[in-house]
């Protein structure tokens, strides 16, 4: 049994998703290195600070690693936004590019003809696909339960959306004060 295709977009938003818990859970321990390194700095306990740093191998090696993790959380970020906007195009139109044809509408496939007494000869044919009836795309239905359950997917993802924002702009201010710039 062939998957509906919305349940491939969905699958992989919240894929993507899973990747995002993982890394931000790493966000999370970089959080509180960087607030503890940051206490034991004003403080003036070098050996606080030298244990905190020893993770990461130094302030600056700190600083590349949040500044990595911001990278990483943009780019899950822009995937999610990607397979969401995929996911309401394909709602919109309710069409999906056929993977027979890939989309052609037709394929070619090779005719051989002999004709009495002569040499067999080949010809290219162009064949309308079978699959989409040469249109090239092909239609599929959605009962209307599911698909006000995916419309309440996607407002899930617009305020998945402003978590990220909140997380990259926190990301951003920690490295900066880490002292790195160019965050």
């Amino acid at each position: 049994m062939i998957e509906h295709p919305i349940s491939l977009f969905l699958d992989e938003i919240l894929e993507h998703m899973k990747e995002y818990q993982d890394e931000i859970e790493n966000a999370q321990t970089l959080f509180e290195n960087v607030f503890k390194y940051s206490q034991a700095k004003s403080s003036k306990s070098r050996s606080r600070q030298a244990l905190i740093l020893k993770q990461y191998g130094g302030e600056k090696e700190l600083r590349k690693v949040c500044l990595n993790c911001c990278n990483k959380l943009n780019r899950i970020k822009k995937s999610i936004s990607e397979s969401n906007q995929k996911l309401e195009e394909l709602l919109t139109h309710k069409t999906l590019k056929c993977y027979t044809c890939r989309g052609q509408g037709s394929f070619t496939k090779p005719l051989y003809v002999r004709e009495r007494g002569s040499l067999r000869q080949s010809t290219i044919q162009v064949v309308d696909c079978p699959e989409c009836d040469g249109r090239g795309k092909v239609s599929f239905n959605i009962n209307l339960e599911s698909e006000v359950i995916i419309k309440q997917f996607f407002e899930f993802v617009k305020y998945f959306d402003s978590i990220f924002d909140c997380t990259i702009t926190c990301m951003r201010n920690l490295i900066k004060a880490l002292g790195g710039d160019n965050a």
